[in-house]
């Protein structure tokens, strides 16, 4: 690859505004695009809007590193589309989170062009295997980052106690109302909602149907209609979870070292980004599973009842153990991020979602 000469030597306001524009793409919890950017012409800071980063899983802020770190794989990728080495310096200072630099480098598109075909899939999968040679191929990636690791679990063979917890980690929602409702406020559960706005995820995305979305729906509107829901919201997320478990082709799951260390959580959220949109590549659908391993994290912290509003927490005891011990993960590693992957139907249209436009999140002075 060849430098373009007919490119001016510095990076023009245009150019940042495609940047961003191919960014903004990046995976964020309940599709909250919780960032904001500022262009001087030298310095592209990168700004975490705290409030659209608030969420239920997230009360000690660590899926904002995760997502952070997915957004810097597309700038990164996006400015090297356009011919621009970005140049991180990473400062986690109150709302500024970071600064980029671009220098002029070959051209290449190939890596952003695999992130912006990234889909979130929460339907069935197939009960049919990956190769060795893509798993493998998944190991490599995570061979570049320290202090972090990758571990694959294929034979879908789980002890009742982590299906247990599993099923119940995923129905912890519908515990309490005021947790459901913060999340249903994220749920775009018409095509009006949808049509009428810019973040969220339709009710396609969240492979659920029309009556469920109306159900949902009504006990957003009605909240004395949550006992009368729960029951069988309960019944079905527990069937979901299992089926979720036995069919498609597994589950992969992060490890860190030091779930404390800022660098480690942004470089989850690099190599997930890298491995989901490899996996994509090769027409193999992912979902984040992120509640039971959050959920282990602020129960090691000593704070899983209040940050969740809990009254029961039995549930997760000895999850870890058993979690560790059928991927084989050494017991010093912590959990990071889990996912479940396998193939699918083609995508859909239904299962689009949408992302804010510039003029919201960039401010060029």
């Amino acid at each position: 690859m060849q430098l373009d000469k007919n490119k001016p030597e510095k990076i023009s306001n245009e150019e940042i505004v495609k940047i961003i524009e191919l960014a903004r793409w990046a995976p964020s919890g309940d599709n909250s695009q919780h960032w904001s950017f500022h262009w001087d012409g030298e310095l592209l800071r990168v700004f975490v809007d705290k409030q659209r980063a608030e969420h239920i899983l997230n009360p000690d802020d660590v899926c904002t590193y995760y997502a952070m770190g997915c957004l810097f794989e597309y700038i990164e990728a996006a400015a090297l589309k356009y011919g621009y080495k970005a140049k991180l310096k990473y400062i986690d200072n109150d709302d500024l989170f970071a600064e980029y630099q671009f220098a002029e480098c070959p051209a290449d598109s190939g890596y952003i062009d695999s992130l912006c075909k990234r889909y979130t899939d929460r339907r069935y999968y197939k009960n049919k295997a990956v190769t060795e040679n893509i798993i493998n191929k998944c190991h490599n990636l995570a061979g570049k980052f320290e202090g972090i690791q990758l571990y694959f679990k294929t034979d879908k063979k789980y002890p009742e106690k982590f299906l247990d917890s599993f099923i119940k980690a995923e129905q912890f929602l519908w515990h309490k109302f005021k947790n459901l409702n913060f999340i249903l406020q994220w749920m775009r559960l018409s095509k009006k909602e949808f049509q009428e706005s810019s973040d969220g995820l339709s009710y396609g995305n969240l492979g659920i149907n029309f009556i469920d979305a109306l159900n949902l729906k009504l006990t957003r509107l009605y909240p004395f209609l949550y006992p009368l829901m729960r029951p069988f919201v309960l019944f079905k997320i527990a069937y979901n979870t299992k089926r979720y478990l036995r069919e498609g082709a597994g589950l992969f799951t992060i490890t860190v070292s030091d779930l404390t260390n800022n660098q480690q959580k942004i470089g989850v959220g690099r190599l997930g980004t890298q491995i989901w949109s490899y996996l994509n590549s090769e027409d193999i659908s992912v979902q984040p599973m992120t509640s039971l391993v959050m959920q282990i994290y602020y129960f090691n912290q000593g704070n899983l009842a209040q940050a969740f509003d809990l009254n029961n927490i039995e549930y997760i005891q000895g999850a870890e153990d058993i979690f560790k011990k059928i991927y084989e993960i050494p017991s010093e590693e912590q959990l990071a991020w889990q996912f479940r992957f396998g193939y699918s139907e083609p995508v859909t249209k239904a299962m689009s979602i949408k992302r804010r436009d510039v003029d919201e999140m960039l401010n060029i002075s």
